[in-house]
């Protein structure tokens, strides 16, 4: 990532004097975001959306998978979704919370009714999206989430 440069100029046509300056581009760090989800559209769309808007985007198909991810560097948010096969989105929420993590998570799914909504609420959740949603909701909740 380009966060500097340093450049010289004439000054005047035929000018010896040369002005040197360094600026300085004020590029914030990346937020990196991690998508659980067993859908490989899902996974791969919510990738590219998230890449072009900016983040550092891993994903994995499981809860399985998602230890791994998470202690192979920083993660900001989490985008999980509610209906996986190993382990449900609540279920792996409450096992992060267990592990003591604080990452924020956002829940997705087709469906979420009253119970997986109040069990995630418990669990600390505040930001629920169902899809379809749009790109716009998505990404307005990860900045709201990581500031």
């Amino acid at each position: 990532m380009l966060t500097s440069c340093i450049s010289a100029v004439g000054i005047g046509a035929n000018s010896s004097v040369r002005t040197r300056w360094k600026v300085i581009f004020p590029y914030p760090e990346k937020n990196t975001v991690v998508i659980v989800d067993d859908d490989d559209a899902v996974r791969d769309s919510l990738s590219v959306l998230l890449t072009l808007a900016g983040f550092i985007v891993r994903s994995c198909k499981s809860a399985a998978g998602l230890e791994n991810v998470m202690t192979a560097g920083k993660v900001d948010c989490l985008v999980i979704d509610v209906h996986m096969p190993d382990m449900s989105g609540c279920e792996l929420v409450e096992q992060l919370n267990s592990n003591g993590s604080s990452v924020p998570v956002i829940l997705i799914s087709g469906n979420i009714d009253a119970a997986i909504k109040g069990r995630a609420e418990k669990a600390g959740v505040t930001h629920f999206l169902e899809k379809p949603f749009s790109d716009h909701e998505l990404i307005n909740s990860i900045h709201q989430l990581v500031g």
